[in-house]
């Protein structure tokens, strides 16, 4: 999921792989480079999925997606983080 976000940079969810699927963000400047202001992972302890970034009125993310637990279950992903990344509680 890309959106651009209220600086004319690019907000970018998905997921990534290591020994279990990770949800990915990637924040990239407002310009025609592409550089990244920063990239973070947020693992569970099973397979994490992000599926919709959004920017919150605060100038930080939302992220939304699932995660599959233990049994196979499917349980829906919150994470909000702030305008730099961290993940806020």
């Amino acid at each position: 999921c890309v959106h651009q976000t209220s600086d004319g940079g690019y907000i970018i969810a998905g997921s990534t792989y290591s020994s279990t699927s990770d949800v990915w963000v990637i924040k990239i400047q407002p310009n025609s480079q592409g550089v990244i202001d920063w990239s973070k992972t947020f693992d569970g302890d099973y397979d994490d999925f992000g599926s919709s970034v959004a920017q919150t009125s605060d100038g930080g993310y939302i992220i939304t997606g699932s995660t599959v637990t233990a049994g196979s279950q499917s349980q829906i992903l919150l994470i909000k983080l702030d305008a730099y990344g961290n993940q806020e509680f």
